[in-house]
């Protein structure tokens, strides 16, 4: 199941990296990054073409190594759970994982800063893609206190979660 977990990991790092490619980005998963402070409903608002994509991992992985079905049912309900926990806005962790595991904070933070924090379990993949950035909620920012300044740089458009922001991809 570990090894599940970092198969996974780093497919996941690399799609979602591809997926935020400026050619691609509008057209498959743009619709996921309406909203800038993420909810449990955002985690499964993407288009099809994206959903297909970062699934991909999750149904290779029992191909390439033995995996039993109970496992693999057990891991894909945990798979879905973490996905809505990343986007439900609690930035609690027990300090000595929040430089290891990517939590809501940091999934807040890509949200928002867009380049950042593509992982789905942990951020060994974004430190060794140079895509890891400090959650601006463990630094004692808040989300909105980062909109509020996005705002003021001229980086993101006012309105409500369903504007979007003008990122340099849009």
């Amino acid at each position: 199941m570990v090894s599940f977990l970092f198969f996974t990991d780093m497919s996941i790092y690399w799609i979602h990296r591809l997926l935020h490619h400026k050619l691609i980005y509008k057209y498959f998963h743009k619709p996921h990054h309406t909203w800038k402070i993420s909810s449990p409903f955002a985690s499964h608002a993407f288009h099809p073409v994206d959903g297909f994509l970062q699934g991909l991992p999750y149904h290779i992985y029992p191909f390439l190594f033995p995996l039993h079905k109970v496992a693999y049912l057990g891991l894909y309900v945990f798979v879905n759970v973490w996905t809505v926990s990343i986007h439900d806005g609690d930035y609690r962790v027990p300090r000595f994982l929040q430089a290891t595991i990517n939590c809501s904070a940091h999934h807040t933070d890509h949200h928002l800063f867009f380049d950042y924090n593509y992982g789905q379990y942990f951020t060994l993949w974004d430190r060794i893609g140079g895509s890891y950035r400090l959650p601006s909620a463990f630094q004692g920012k808040g989300p909105l206190e980062q909109i509020r300044k996005l705002q003021e740089e001229g980086q993101h458009t006012s309105g409500g979660a369903e504007s979007g922001t003008a990122h340099k991809n849009d």
